[in-house]
């Protein structure tokens, strides 16, 4: 990727700054983090509710950095100025945000918004592996998806650039509305509506509002792709779709976009059917079948971004799941790991479960689930629920971490399930080494949680290979 080329005046221009030292005036990206090398780079000193970054300008200094934007009062810079660029602004995340919607529309790239309550990032990563293919693509690795994260992937745009495409976010009504106003987007997307951030919006009903605010806030000439199969996504395309509209489906063959799940493997799903009318059958190197719709989804973007059905189709060949979400992981006692921790909530847990009972082995099935987080009010009636599913699931041994523990055992209990049950608060390294040490090979282990659990220390307890 070719460096970014970013003039001074056009930082002050963008957000409105005074530069009040100038030793340098042009720059080769923009840097938030002082560990990392910021050699040529302008370091935006950003305040969070928890730190703030002018107390690490020299750190900045230290690592290479060309320019520093701050908010902060002049007297307190003196022993910058003169060494390097400084540019005094009113507040720095918001100059940030500037500077990156001021990049975007400088570089005039096709730009795909994606927001959901589940599958926001693999179908990113789905879409920037087929895209990619044909056109160069920007699109950020993880979920750089919040009010600091968006505009760190629209910097990341370059001349080279065709097309970008952006994840957006939220825990709270409005966040996905400011996020168009920054990233101002080509193409829209809402990949389902599920129980997720409750304790931010109330309900579901108030997850579907703050999600269908990405085609509320999009310019009116925006493409809006929406998922028929989930019923807040029905009603949002009755609302605002239009003739440019992209619609995907498993169960409405009419739709642009329909396919179905034909083969499943831990290694790979096998999908069949059509793309703008172009019949196909293709395998993709992933597990779980819910993966059917972040194809689907993708390859609506795809569509979106110009590339024909037959190129779609090519395209899945080079489709992988991101760390931590159905991530297959072979362990030194030959069982095998379906981590998926990146995050949780009911409709992700239930595909979970689903998924596993597509799998045969001949050796024990492991589940090891942490607690749903953001559940607020409904965090007991939700762990309860999923107590009762998971026990009717035909797993040998059930792990539970977290608070809602209480819950989830009188949901197993419910069930009257007989076989080994475990809980514990928080990770305990003790029952991950007895799991460990009564693996065997043909053992299969589900671990599933949010990602404020850590589950990945369940893996790292567990003799991976390669994680």
């Amino acid at each position: 990727m070719s460096s970014m080329n970013l003039k001074l005046e056009e930082i002050c221009k963008a957000t409105g700054g005074k530069a009040i030292s100038s030793v340098k005036t042009v720059f080769s990206g923009v840097g938030t983090d002082t560990r990392k090398s910021l050699e040529g780079e302008v370091f935006f000193a950003l305040k969070g509710d928890n730190f703030d970054a002018h107390e690490y300008l020299s750190n900045a200094f230290d690592s290479g950095a060309a320019a520093l934007v701050v908010h902060s009062d002049e007297n307190s810079l003196q022993e910058f100025i003169g060494k390097i660029s400084i540019i005094k602004v009113e507040n720095t995340l918001k100059s940030f945000q500037d500077l990156s919607h001021y990049w975007r529309k400088k570089h005039g790239v096709q730009v795909l918004a994606i927001t959901g309550s589940n599958g926001k990032t693999t179908t990113k990563e789905f879409a920037a592996a087929i895209i990619g293919k044909y056109k160069p693509i920007a699109f950020s690795h993880g979920s750089f998806n919040n009010h600091w994260g968006v505009p760190i992937s629209l910097l990341e745009i370059r001349p080279e650039h065709q097309v970008a495409v952006i994840e957006m976010g939220m825990n709270h009504p409005g966040e996905i509305s400011a996020l168009c106003k920054i990233a101002d987007p080509d193409v829209v997307m809402v990949t389902n509506v599920g129980r997720v951030h409750l304790e931010g919006l109330g309900g579901i009903e108030g997850v579907a509002k703050a999600k269908q605010e990405i085609y509320e806030s999009s310019n009116k000439n925006a493409i809006r792709i929406f998922n028929l199969d989930n019923p807040y996504c029905l009603k949002m395309y009755e609302q605002f779709g239009n003739e440019n509209s992209i619609c995907f489906s498993k169960n409405n063959s009419s739709a642009d976009i329909c396919l179905e799940t034909i083969n499943v493997d831990l290694e790979f799903i096998e999908v069949e059917g059509h793309i703008r009318g172009v019949h196909g059958k293709q395998v993709a190197k992933v597990f779980g079948e819910h993966n059917i719709f972040n194809l689907m989804s993708a390859s609506c973007l795809a569509l979106a971004a110009g590339l024909t059905p037959k190129q779609i189709w090519e395209g899945f060949a080079e489709c992988r799941t991101p760390w931590g979400r159905n991530q297959i992981v072979n362990l030194q006692s030959g069982a095998i790991v379906i981590f998926d921790a990146y995050n949780s909530n009911p409709e992700s847990l239930s595909t979970m479960i689903e998924n596993s009972q597509m799998v045969t082995t001949r050796g024990k099935r492991l589940a090891v689930i942490g607690e749903m987080l953001e559940m607020g009010k409904s965090a007991a009636d939700v762990h309860y629920e999923l107590g009762r599913k998971i026990a009717r699931a035909g797993f040998d041994v059930i792990w539970f971490v977290g608070a809602s523990r209480d819950a989830f055992r009188k949901g197993v209990e419910s069930e009257k399930y007989n076989k080994e049950l475990l809980l514990s608060a928080e990770f305990d390294p003790v029952v991950a080494e007895k799991l460990r040490d009564r693996l065997g090979s043909n053992d299969r282990i589900w671990i599933k949680g949010s990602r404020g659990m850590k589950l990945e220390k369940v893996v790292q307890t567990l003799n991976p290979v390669e994680f």
